[in-house]
Protein backbone atom coordinates (compact mmCIF):
# COMPACT_ATOMS: atom_id res chain seq x y z
CA UNK A 1 0.00 0.00 0.00
CA UNK A 2 3.14 2.38 0.98
CA UNK A 3 4.40 1.43 -2.51
CA UNK A 4 1.02 2.45 -4.13
CA UNK A 5 1.21 5.68 -2.71
CA UNK A 6 4.29 6.79 -2.79
CA UNK A 7 4.22 5.46 -7.03
CA UNK A 8 0.64 7.63 -7.39
CA UNK A 9 2.52 10.80 -4.96
CA UNK A 10 5.53 10.56 -7.50
CA UNK A 11 3.19 10.34 -10.97
CA UNK A 12 1.28 13.50 -9.46
CA UNK A 13 4.63 15.28 -9.01
CA UNK A 14 5.64 14.24 -12.18
CA UNK A 15 2.35 15.52 -14.36
CA UNK A 16 1.98 18.05 -12.17
CA UNK A 17 5.87 19.13 -12.92
CA UNK A 18 4.95 18.95 -16.54
CA UNK A 19 1.53 21.02 -16.45
CA UNK A 20 3.47 23.96 -14.77
CA UNK A 21 6.45 23.76 -17.54
CA UNK A 22 4.26 24.30 -19.88
CA UNK A 23 4.11 28.05 -20.93
CA UNK A 24 1.71 29.99 -23.08
CA UNK A 25 3.82 31.70 -25.54
CA UNK A 26 2.79 34.49 -27.64
CA UNK A 27 1.65 33.59 -30.86
CA UNK A 28 1.08 36.39 -34.06
CA UNK A 29 -1.80 35.11 -36.55
CA UNK A 30 -0.68 36.71 -39.79
CA UNK A 31 -3.27 37.48 -42.61
CA UNK A 32 -2.59 38.22 -46.44
CA UNK A 33 -5.58 39.09 -48.04
CA UNK A 34 -6.68 40.78 -50.92
CA UNK A 35 -10.48 40.79 -51.88
CA UNK A 36 -11.69 38.38 -49.35
CA UNK A 37 -14.97 40.74 -48.25
CA UNK A 38 -17.05 36.81 -48.44
CA UNK A 39 -14.56 35.36 -46.20
CA UNK A 40 -12.89 37.74 -43.84
CA UNK A 41 -15.64 37.27 -41.19
CA UNK A 42 -14.98 33.84 -41.20
CA UNK A 43 -11.32 33.88 -41.26
CA UNK A 44 -11.31 36.46 -38.26
CA UNK A 45 -13.79 34.79 -35.81
CA UNK A 46 -12.07 31.62 -36.47
CA UNK A 47 -9.07 33.22 -34.35
CA UNK A 48 -11.44 35.28 -32.11
CA UNK A 49 -13.16 31.69 -31.04
CA UNK A 50 -9.46 30.43 -29.74
CA UNK A 51 -9.13 29.03 -26.54
CA UNK A 52 -6.01 30.77 -26.08
CA UNK A 53 -5.51 33.79 -23.73
CA UNK A 54 -6.22 36.76 -25.17
CA UNK A 55 -3.56 38.20 -24.22
CA UNK A 56 -0.93 35.96 -25.49
CA UNK A 57 -2.42 36.42 -29.04
CA UNK A 58 -1.60 39.06 -31.77
CA UNK A 59 -3.10 39.36 -35.30
CA UNK A 60 -1.46 41.41 -38.13
CA UNK A 61 -3.96 41.58 -40.86
CA UNK A 62 -2.18 42.59 -44.07
CA UNK A 63 -5.01 44.30 -46.96
CA UNK A 64 -3.26 43.67 -50.24
CA UNK A 65 -5.37 46.99 -52.17
CA UNK A 66 -8.58 44.92 -51.66
CA UNK A 67 -11.14 46.96 -54.40
CA UNK A 68 -14.24 45.27 -52.65
CA UNK A 69 -13.90 47.41 -49.25
CA UNK A 70 -12.00 44.44 -47.58
CA UNK A 71 -9.83 46.85 -45.69
CA UNK A 72 -12.38 48.69 -43.89
CA UNK A 73 -15.37 45.68 -43.27
CA UNK A 74 -12.37 43.70 -41.65
CA UNK A 75 -12.05 46.59 -39.00
CA UNK A 76 -15.51 47.74 -38.42
CA UNK A 77 -15.57 43.90 -37.33
CA UNK A 78 -12.90 43.92 -35.46
CA UNK A 79 -13.90 46.44 -33.48
CA UNK A 80 -16.94 44.68 -32.92
CA UNK A 81 -15.95 42.00 -31.65
CA UNK A 82 -13.82 43.79 -29.44
CA UNK A 83 -10.05 42.79 -30.19
CA UNK A 84 -9.02 46.32 -31.77
CA UNK A 85 -6.58 46.29 -29.03
CA UNK A 86 -5.01 42.56 -30.48
CA UNK A 87 -5.29 43.78 -33.93
CA UNK A 88 -3.04 45.38 -36.32
CA UNK A 89 -3.87 46.31 -40.01
CA UNK A 90 -1.95 47.22 -42.56
CA UNK A 91 -2.77 48.11 -45.64
CA UNK A 92 -1.29 48.82 -49.21
CA UNK A 93 -1.78 51.71 -51.60
CA UNK A 94 -0.78 48.72 -54.65
CA UNK A 95 -0.82 45.57 -55.04
CA UNK A 96 2.41 44.05 -53.41
CA UNK A 97 1.92 40.33 -53.13
CA UNK A 98 1.60 38.23 -50.27
CA UNK A 99 5.57 38.07 -49.84
CA UNK A 100 5.66 41.61 -49.29
CA UNK A 101 2.75 41.48 -46.99
CA UNK A 102 4.22 38.18 -44.82
CA UNK A 103 8.04 40.35 -44.54
CA UNK A 104 6.50 43.23 -43.81
CA UNK A 105 4.15 41.77 -41.02
CA UNK A 106 7.14 39.31 -39.25
CA UNK A 107 9.48 42.19 -39.29
CA UNK A 108 6.96 43.87 -37.08
CA UNK A 109 7.37 41.01 -34.49
CA UNK A 110 9.38 39.56 -31.49
CA UNK A 111 11.87 37.15 -32.86
CA UNK A 112 10.11 34.94 -29.89
CA UNK A 113 7.15 35.49 -30.87
CA UNK A 114 5.49 32.09 -32.78
CA UNK A 115 4.37 32.72 -36.53
CA UNK A 116 0.84 31.54 -37.60
CA UNK A 117 0.17 31.84 -41.11
CA UNK A 118 -3.72 32.12 -42.40
CA UNK A 119 -4.44 33.27 -45.37
CA UNK A 120 -7.83 36.00 -45.28
CA UNK A 121 -9.73 33.34 -47.40
CA UNK A 122 -9.33 30.27 -44.68
CA UNK A 123 -9.96 29.39 -41.24
CA UNK A 124 -8.55 27.44 -38.69
CA UNK A 125 -10.57 24.18 -37.73
CA UNK A 126 -11.00 24.31 -34.48
CA UNK A 127 -11.21 26.32 -31.28
CA UNK A 128 -7.87 24.60 -29.88
CA UNK A 129 -5.42 24.93 -33.08
CA UNK A 130 -3.45 27.90 -30.99
CA UNK A 131 -3.26 25.31 -28.36
CA UNK A 132 -1.96 22.35 -30.16
CA UNK A 133 0.39 24.71 -32.34
CA UNK A 134 1.58 25.88 -28.68
CA UNK A 135 1.98 22.48 -27.32
CA UNK A 136 4.71 21.45 -29.89
CA UNK A 137 6.46 24.25 -29.48
CA UNK A 138 7.03 23.52 -25.60
CA UNK A 139 10.04 21.62 -27.28
CA UNK A 140 13.06 23.76 -27.40
CA UNK A 141 14.27 21.66 -30.33
CA UNK A 142 11.06 22.79 -32.50
CA UNK A 143 11.58 26.23 -34.11
CA UNK A 144 9.16 25.77 -36.97
CA UNK A 145 6.30 23.42 -38.04
CA UNK A 146 3.87 22.30 -40.75
CA UNK A 147 0.79 20.56 -40.40
CA UNK A 148 -2.17 18.87 -41.92
CA UNK A 149 -5.20 20.67 -43.94
CA UNK A 150 -8.63 19.90 -45.58
CA UNK A 151 -10.11 21.17 -48.45
CA UNK A 152 -13.70 22.92 -47.84
CA UNK A 153 -15.79 22.48 -50.53
CA UNK A 154 -18.54 20.26 -51.68
CA UNK A 155 -19.75 18.04 -52.39
CA UNK A 156 -17.26 16.46 -50.45
CA UNK A 157 -13.66 17.05 -48.34
CA UNK A 158 -10.42 16.28 -48.89
CA UNK A 159 -7.05 15.87 -46.93
CA UNK A 160 -4.38 17.58 -47.66
CA UNK A 161 -1.27 15.78 -48.97
CA UNK A 162 1.22 17.06 -45.46
CA UNK A 163 3.69 13.71 -44.24
CA UNK A 164 6.26 13.62 -42.33
CA UNK A 165 9.70 14.87 -43.94
CA UNK A 166 12.30 11.66 -43.70
CA UNK A 167 15.09 11.91 -41.42
CA UNK A 168 17.58 11.64 -44.22
CA UNK A 169 16.23 14.70 -45.74
CA UNK A 170 17.20 16.77 -42.63
CA UNK A 171 20.37 15.74 -42.26
CA UNK A 172 21.45 16.24 -45.84
CA UNK A 173 19.46 19.83 -45.77
CA UNK A 174 17.96 18.72 -49.14
CA UNK A 175 14.14 20.19 -48.59
CA UNK A 176 14.33 22.10 -52.04
CA UNK A 177 14.92 18.29 -53.68
CA UNK A 178 12.21 16.77 -51.70
CA UNK A 179 8.27 16.32 -52.55
CA UNK A 180 6.92 19.48 -51.48
CA UNK A 181 4.85 18.60 -47.86
CA UNK A 182 5.47 21.19 -45.67
CA UNK A 183 1.91 23.29 -46.23
CA UNK A 184 -0.72 24.85 -44.54
CA UNK A 185 -0.45 25.69 -41.02
CA UNK A 186 2.76 26.59 -41.64
CA UNK A 187 4.23 28.14 -38.29
CA UNK A 188 7.65 28.94 -36.92
CA UNK A 189 9.61 31.49 -34.98
CA UNK A 190 9.31 34.87 -36.13
CA UNK A 191 12.91 35.08 -35.34
CA UNK A 192 13.82 32.43 -37.62
CA UNK A 193 12.28 34.03 -40.75
CA UNK A 194 14.06 37.22 -39.80
CA UNK A 195 16.64 35.79 -40.38
CA UNK A 196 15.93 35.08 -43.97
CA UNK A 197 18.32 37.15 -46.41
CA UNK A 198 16.15 39.60 -48.40
CA UNK A 199 17.62 37.84 -52.11
CA UNK A 200 15.94 34.60 -51.22
CA UNK A 201 12.67 36.17 -51.06
CA UNK A 202 12.82 38.47 -54.46
CA UNK A 203 12.20 37.47 -58.03
CA UNK A 204 13.57 40.07 -60.69
CA UNK A 205 11.89 42.99 -59.90
CA UNK A 206 9.57 42.07 -57.01
CA UNK A 207 9.07 40.00 -54.00
CA UNK A 208 7.78 36.25 -55.04
CA UNK A 209 3.67 36.79 -56.28
CA UNK A 210 3.51 33.19 -56.12
CA UNK A 211 4.42 29.92 -54.74
CA UNK A 212 5.19 32.49 -51.49
CA UNK A 213 5.05 29.21 -48.99
CA UNK A 214 7.60 27.08 -50.79
CA UNK A 215 9.82 30.19 -51.01
CA UNK A 216 9.80 30.82 -47.53
CA UNK A 217 9.18 27.01 -46.04
CA UNK A 218 12.63 26.44 -48.04
CA UNK A 219 14.23 28.95 -46.76
CA UNK A 220 13.97 28.28 -43.13
CA UNK A 221 13.60 24.34 -43.07
CA UNK A 222 17.60 25.02 -43.97
CA UNK A 223 18.10 27.48 -41.25
CA UNK A 224 16.51 25.89 -38.59
CA UNK A 225 18.74 22.53 -38.80
CA UNK A 226 16.30 20.03 -38.78
CA UNK A 227 14.73 21.45 -36.38
CA UNK A 228 11.06 20.59 -37.68
CA UNK A 229 8.02 19.04 -36.54
CA UNK A 230 4.84 17.95 -38.21
CA UNK A 231 1.51 18.11 -36.66
CA UNK A 232 -0.31 15.46 -38.00
CA UNK A 233 -3.96 16.42 -36.55
CA UNK A 234 -6.52 18.76 -39.19
CA UNK A 235 -6.02 22.42 -38.07
CA UNK A 236 -6.32 24.21 -41.02
CA UNK A 237 -9.16 24.39 -43.71
CA UNK A 238 -8.12 25.51 -46.89
CA UNK A 239 -11.01 27.33 -48.52
CA UNK A 240 -11.33 26.28 -52.43
CA UNK A 241 -14.26 27.83 -52.85
CA UNK A 242 -12.40 30.92 -53.73
CA UNK A 243 -12.48 31.81 -57.34
CA UNK A 244 -8.79 33.78 -57.09
CA UNK A 245 -6.79 31.26 -55.93
CA UNK A 246 -3.50 31.54 -58.03
CA UNK A 247 -3.35 28.06 -58.34
CA UNK A 248 -6.86 28.24 -60.40
CA UNK A 249 -5.86 31.44 -62.19
CA UNK A 250 -2.20 30.95 -62.88
CA UNK A 251 -1.42 26.98 -62.83
CA UNK A 252 1.84 27.56 -64.78
CA UNK A 253 3.26 30.84 -63.04
CA UNK A 254 2.77 28.95 -59.90
CA UNK A 255 4.40 25.98 -61.28
CA UNK A 256 7.35 28.55 -62.52
CA UNK A 257 7.74 29.97 -59.38
CA UNK A 258 7.99 26.69 -57.38
CA UNK A 259 11.03 25.19 -59.63
CA UNK A 260 12.40 28.70 -59.27
CA UNK A 261 13.15 28.31 -55.44
CA UNK A 262 13.85 24.23 -55.88
CA UNK A 263 16.78 25.98 -58.26
CA UNK A 264 18.67 28.32 -54.86
CA UNK A 265 21.79 27.65 -53.50
CA UNK A 266 20.59 25.67 -49.83
CA UNK A 267 21.00 28.22 -46.60
CA UNK A 268 23.27 27.10 -44.20
CA UNK A 269 21.84 26.00 -40.71
CA UNK A 270 21.92 28.64 -37.94
CA UNK A 271 24.46 28.05 -35.64
CA UNK A 272 23.04 30.19 -32.91
CA UNK A 273 19.16 31.01 -31.82
CA UNK A 274 17.78 33.36 -33.19
CA UNK A 275 15.21 33.85 -30.89
CA UNK A 276 17.46 34.87 -28.11
CA UNK A 277 20.37 36.52 -29.97
CA UNK A 278 20.71 40.25 -28.64
CA UNK A 279 20.81 42.49 -30.88
CA UNK A 280 24.10 44.67 -30.66
CA UNK A 281 24.27 48.47 -30.10
CA UNK A 282 25.45 49.99 -33.82
CA UNK A 283 28.67 52.22 -33.36
CA UNK A 284 29.47 52.94 -36.69
CA UNK A 285 32.45 54.07 -37.67
CA UNK A 286 33.79 56.82 -40.63
CA UNK A 287 37.05 56.09 -42.41
CA UNK A 288 37.95 58.84 -44.79
CA UNK A 289 39.80 58.71 -47.73
CA UNK A 290 41.61 62.17 -48.60
CA UNK A 291 44.73 63.32 -50.29
CA UNK A 292 45.81 66.05 -47.30
CA UNK A 293 44.86 64.09 -43.98
CA UNK A 294 45.83 67.48 -42.55
CA UNK A 295 43.15 69.47 -44.29
CA UNK A 296 40.41 67.17 -44.13
CA UNK A 297 38.78 69.02 -41.07
CA UNK A 298 36.14 70.45 -42.92
CA UNK A 299 34.99 67.21 -44.39
CA UNK A 300 34.89 65.27 -41.28
CA UNK A 301 32.47 68.13 -39.55
CA UNK A 302 30.53 67.78 -43.29
CA UNK A 303 30.14 63.97 -42.37
CA UNK A 304 29.23 64.15 -38.73
CA UNK A 305 26.70 67.31 -39.97
CA UNK A 306 25.12 65.36 -42.67
CA UNK A 307 25.56 61.47 -41.51
CA UNK A 308 23.03 60.95 -38.54
CA UNK A 309 24.50 57.92 -36.61
CA UNK A 310 28.12 58.11 -37.72
CA UNK A 311 30.15 57.73 -34.10
CA UNK A 312 33.60 58.30 -35.46
CA UNK A 313 35.54 59.61 -38.48
CA UNK A 314 38.78 58.13 -39.18
CA UNK A 315 40.85 60.05 -41.86
CA UNK A 316 43.43 57.70 -43.72
CA UNK A 317 45.69 59.31 -46.43
CA UNK A 318 44.28 57.70 -49.86
CA UNK A 319 47.79 57.69 -51.21
CA UNK A 320 49.29 55.72 -48.38
CA UNK A 321 51.29 52.96 -49.63
CA UNK A 322 50.38 50.42 -46.39
CA UNK A 323 46.55 51.04 -46.43
CA UNK A 324 45.66 47.47 -46.13
CA UNK A 325 47.18 47.41 -42.69
CA UNK A 326 45.77 50.79 -41.44
CA UNK A 327 42.42 48.91 -42.68
CA UNK A 328 43.22 45.86 -40.98
CA UNK A 329 43.56 47.37 -37.47
CA UNK A 330 40.49 49.32 -37.59
CA UNK A 331 38.57 46.27 -38.75
CA UNK A 332 39.47 44.43 -35.77
CA UNK A 333 38.25 46.91 -33.30
CA UNK A 334 35.28 44.76 -32.18
CA UNK A 335 33.67 47.87 -30.85
CA UNK A 336 32.91 48.63 -34.26
CA UNK A 337 30.05 47.20 -35.67
CA UNK A 338 29.33 48.79 -39.05
CA UNK A 339 32.00 50.83 -41.05
CA UNK A 340 30.89 53.69 -43.65
CA UNK A 341 33.14 54.50 -46.23
CA UNK A 342 33.91 58.32 -47.52
CA UNK A 343 35.87 60.04 -50.32
CA UNK A 344 36.69 63.42 -49.36
CA UNK A 345 35.74 64.87 -53.04
CA UNK A 346 32.52 63.20 -53.04
CA UNK A 347 30.65 63.43 -49.60
CA UNK A 348 27.26 63.03 -48.98
CA UNK A 349 25.30 65.87 -50.56
CA UNK A 350 22.10 65.02 -48.65
CA UNK A 351 21.42 64.27 -44.89
CA UNK A 352 21.36 60.99 -44.34
CA UNK A 353 20.13 58.75 -40.90
CA UNK A 354 22.72 56.25 -40.74
CA UNK A 355 21.21 54.57 -37.63
CA UNK A 356 18.14 53.83 -39.57
CA UNK A 357 20.05 52.54 -42.59
CA UNK A 358 22.16 50.04 -40.24
CA UNK A 359 18.69 48.84 -39.18
CA UNK A 360 18.01 48.26 -42.71
CA UNK A 361 21.21 46.47 -43.18
CA UNK A 362 20.77 44.11 -40.74
CA UNK A 363 17.10 43.16 -41.49
CA UNK A 364 17.47 42.45 -44.82
CA UNK A 365 21.14 40.89 -44.41
CA UNK A 366 22.06 42.66 -47.51
CA UNK A 367 25.57 43.05 -48.70
CA UNK A 368 25.66 46.82 -48.05
CA UNK A 369 23.90 50.29 -47.95
CA UNK A 370 24.93 52.56 -51.12
CA UNK A 371 24.15 56.28 -50.92
CA UNK A 372 25.27 57.53 -54.41
CA UNK A 373 24.23 54.73 -56.68
CA UNK A 374 20.50 55.72 -57.50
CA UNK A 375 21.00 57.55 -60.82
CA UNK A 376 23.13 54.39 -61.85
CA UNK A 377 20.15 52.39 -60.82
CA UNK A 378 17.57 54.10 -62.62
CA UNK A 379 19.76 53.13 -66.02
CA UNK A 380 21.73 50.03 -65.33
CA UNK A 381 19.51 47.72 -63.76
CA UNK A 382 16.11 47.10 -64.38
CA UNK A 383 15.19 44.55 -61.83
CA UNK A 384 14.91 46.93 -58.64
CA UNK A 385 12.92 46.24 -56.02
CA UNK A 386 11.44 48.99 -53.22
CA UNK A 387 11.35 47.13 -49.91
CA UNK A 388 10.39 50.18 -48.13
CA UNK A 389 9.81 53.74 -48.81
CA UNK A 390 12.15 54.83 -51.15
CA UNK A 391 15.03 51.99 -50.09
CA UNK A 392 15.13 49.77 -52.84
CA UNK A 393 17.10 46.26 -53.69
CA UNK A 394 18.85 44.66 -56.44
CA UNK A 395 20.99 41.30 -56.96
CA UNK A 396 23.95 42.20 -58.28
CA UNK A 397 23.74 39.40 -60.23
CA UNK A 398 21.14 40.62 -62.40
CA UNK A 399 23.00 44.23 -62.91
CA UNK A 400 25.32 46.35 -64.92
CA UNK A 401 27.79 49.12 -64.48
CA UNK A 402 28.39 49.89 -61.24
CA UNK A 403 25.85 48.39 -59.76
CA UNK A 404 27.67 44.97 -60.55
CA UNK A 405 30.13 45.96 -57.84
CA UNK A 406 29.55 44.92 -54.37
CA UNK A 407 32.59 47.06 -53.06
CA UNK A 408 32.97 50.99 -52.91
CA UNK A 409 34.85 53.81 -50.89
CA UNK A 410 32.55 56.06 -51.71
CA UNK A 411 29.51 56.95 -48.79
CA UNK A 412 29.13 53.06 -48.83
CA UNK A 413 27.59 50.90 -45.30
CA UNK A 414 29.00 47.77 -44.37
CA UNK A 415 28.86 45.39 -41.59
CA UNK A 416 32.41 45.36 -40.10
CA UNK A 417 32.68 41.54 -40.48
CA UNK A 418 31.82 41.75 -44.22
CA UNK A 419 34.94 44.18 -44.69
CA UNK A 420 37.09 41.58 -42.74
CA UNK A 421 36.42 38.65 -44.49
CA UNK A 422 37.23 40.65 -47.99
CA UNK A 423 40.19 41.92 -46.35
CA UNK A 424 41.56 38.53 -45.83
CA UNK A 425 41.54 37.77 -48.97
CA UNK A 426 43.37 40.45 -50.96
CA UNK A 427 47.31 40.92 -51.56
CA UNK A 428 47.25 44.91 -52.70
CA UNK A 429 48.24 47.09 -49.86
CA UNK A 430 46.76 50.66 -52.01
CA UNK A 431 43.35 51.76 -52.34
CA UNK A 432 43.11 51.01 -55.90
CA UNK A 433 44.50 47.50 -55.79
CA UNK A 434 42.62 46.59 -52.70
CA UNK A 435 39.24 48.10 -54.48
CA UNK A 436 40.65 46.00 -57.52
CA UNK A 437 41.06 42.90 -55.67
CA UNK A 438 37.48 43.47 -53.65
CA UNK A 439 35.54 43.45 -56.36
CA UNK A 440 36.74 40.05 -58.28
CA UNK A 441 35.98 38.34 -54.96
CA UNK A 442 32.67 36.23 -56.35
CA UNK A 443 29.49 36.69 -54.76
CA UNK A 444 28.81 34.47 -51.13
CA UNK A 445 25.50 33.70 -53.22
CA UNK A 446 23.50 34.24 -56.23
CA UNK A 447 21.35 35.49 -53.94
CA UNK A 448 23.07 38.69 -52.56
CA UNK A 449 21.62 41.78 -52.63
CA UNK A 450 22.58 45.49 -52.23
CA UNK A 451 20.47 48.60 -50.83
CA UNK A 452 19.95 51.96 -52.10
CA UNK A 453 18.58 54.71 -50.98
CA UNK A 454 16.89 57.69 -52.97
CA UNK A 455 18.06 60.97 -52.57
CA UNK A 456 14.90 62.51 -51.71
CA UNK A 457 14.49 60.50 -48.90
CA UNK A 458 16.12 60.81 -45.44
CA UNK A 459 16.57 56.94 -44.58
Amino acid sequence: MKKLLVLLICGFSFLHARVVKEQYKSICVVTTSRNNADWYQKNLDSVFAQNYPRDKVHIVYCDDASTDNTFNLVWEHVVQCGWQNNVTLLGNNRRRGAMFNHWRAIHLCAPDSIIVNLDGDDWFAHNNVLQTINQAYQNEKTWITYGQYEEDHNPGKKIGHCREIPRVVKQRNAYRAFDWVSSHPRTFYAGLFQQIPLGYLLYKDDFFTSAVDLAMMFAMLELSGGRVAFIPEILYMYNVANPNLTCRKNVLWQLTMGYVSRGRQSLRPLTFNPMTKQKRTPHVLGILFADDVSAAQQSVYDITRMCDGVDEVVVINRQDRNIKMLLATLLDDQRYTHIMFFVHNKLPKYNYNITNAVEILDRTHAHAVYFDRYQCAQERCPFIVEVQPMVFAWKFRCAQGCLQKRYSFHNALYKRETLSDALEQVDGNTLRKIKKAWNLLPCNSQEDVGLLVSPTHNT
